[in-house]
């Protein structure tokens, strides 16, 4: 029997979400934490298990996903071939990595891949026509193997990008599960960027197309590994959270806060647009940089001739200005902030629109897309402020929930009209109690948010 690597390779030219869009759209990535890797020489490790063997039987199933935030590419390769990257694997049996290849007439592209090694007596790979990833954004990377379908899938934020049939059963071999690294060859290097809510599961979680995770995955019994990294600042230890004790061991990597933005928003003046906006806490933050457009997905030009400087790694909240001088009259602009911290790697927010017309008064800038922002101050105790967005007037309910899943709390807020819900004298509120009025104790809490058709969840720590 020969044990042969099925691949499943993609490169995307979607356009990916930025953090702060993820944020919105999805859940608040960067207001939990995650486990920041160099691509020097950080990862992370757990031994092998018989929870980690997945998809070696006929009555199983594989599905590896995770959210990865990347900040580099492989080298190409010097010959024709692949040079990776691995985000999560246990090493030959199956694994998700970001490759890159180059084919026989020279071209070289990044992408992303899920691989299994499968028990087969004929030749099978299988590899997807390429594109471009962007850099700097978060993707939800999902790869499937459906022992019952006879299929292996590969699905990027949600879409399924790849199919093919495969009929045997996965190989697995006592080996390490490893995030990040070492790489698997020479010409390979250690994952470059965020790596966030890795999740191994014994069955296909997708079969079509979905809507990306809407909050932190919550362990099911067909769950084998969940890393939430959920843990202190400075952490090399990441729990699993299905209950198998499939411990994680970083090394060298840096498991940090990010900069949580809590508002922005723009004021017209005679001399021209004064930009504003509020962090809660900041990391490893070296400062801030505005790009102007005049179309919101144009291209954006920078603004601010310096960099406006940050405030290093502070939990407290800070506030920034910009007065945009270069702004001409009647014209339609969208602004957004790109946060650089001292690696030089950048975040960029979601844009907000001002019609620059002197002598005016305060424009009320109206969301453009419903979105529920992360908490602040985060952790906290026993009070914290829950910030949104309003595209449309809307019915608006916050409900905040215990790790498990139980009601803690409903806030009835009514009919809301649109508009950034973002500061302590709008923001929804919560004093740390339940329904009957106890305190609740320490640990993880969720809270969503309903506004008409928007449903959005994020989570929370109480630390005592």
């Amino acid at each position: 029997m020969k044990n042969l690597f099925v691949f499943l390779g993609l490169v995307i030219a979607i356009g990916g979400l930025t953090p702060f869009e993820a944020k919105a759209q999805t859940w608040a990535l960067e207001g939990g934490n995650w486990n920041e890797l160099d691509s020097v020489d950080d990862f992370a490790s757990a031994p092998d298990s018989a929870s980690l063997d997945v998809g070696d039987e006929s009555s199983e199933s594989l599905t590896v996903e995770a959210w990865i935030y990347p900040r580099s590419f492989p080298a190409a390769p010097s010959t024709t071939g692949e040079n990776e990257m691995i985000i999560a694997a246990k090493s030959n049996a199956y694994r998700l990595s970001i490759q890159r290849d180059k084919d026989t007439f020279g071209n070289s592209f990044p992408g992303f891949r899920f691989q299994v090694q499968i028990d087969t007596v004929s030749s099978f790979a299988v590899v997807a026509s390429f594109s471009s990833v962007t850099l700097n954004q978060w993707y939800h990377i999902a790869g499937v193997f459906d022992n019952f379908a006879d299929k292996i899938k590969l699905y990027v934020n949600g879409q399924q990008k790849v199919s093919s049939t495969v009929s045997s059963n996965l190989t697995n071999s006592s080996e390490t599960f490893i995030v990040g690294g070492p790489p698997p060859s020479s010409g390979d290097k250690y994952f470059n960027g965020r790596i966030d809510e890795i999740r191994v599961s014994d069955v296909a979680r997708y079969s079509s197309d979905f809507s990306s995770p809407s909050g932190p995955f919550v362990p099911d019994a067909n769950t084998r590994a969940l890393w939430h990294f959920d843990e202190s600042v400075g952490s090399t230890v990441f729990a699993d959270s299905s209950g198998n004790g499939n411990t994680l061991t970083g090394l060298n990597g840096d498991h940090s806060l990010p900069v949580s933005l809590s508002s922005f928003a723009g004021t017209l003046t005679p001399k021209g647009i004064f930009l504003e906006w509020r962090t809660e806490s900041e990391d490893n933050n070296l400062g801030f940089h505005i790009y102007r457009s005049t179309a919101r997905d144009g291209d954006y030009v920078r603004v601010t001739p310096t960099l406006i400087k940050g405030h290093g790694t502070d939990s407290t909240p800070h506030d920034y200005t910009f007065l945009d001088e270069t702004a001409e009259e009647g014209q339609t602009y969208w602004y957004l902030i790109e946060d650089v911290d001292f690696t030089g790697g950048a975040e960029r927010s979601h844009p907000i629109q001002l019609i620059f017309r002197r002598h005016a008064v305060t424009l009320k800038v109206l969301p453009t897309q419903f979105a529920l922002y992360q908490n602040y101050p985060n952790p906290f105790n026993p009070e914290t402020w829950m910030p949104y967005d309003l595209a449309a007037d809307a019915d608006v309910v916050i409900t905040i929930y215990n790790a498990g899943g139980g009601r803690i709390r409903t806030f009835a807020l009514g009919t809301q009209t649109a508009g950034a819900y973002r500061s302590k004298e709008s923001a929804a509120y919560w004093d740390g109690r339940s329904e009957t009025g106890e305190w609740v104790s320490s640990g993880l809490y969720f809270y969503q948010i309903r506004a008409g058709n928007f449903t959005a969840t994020n989570r929370m720590v109480i630390l005592k």
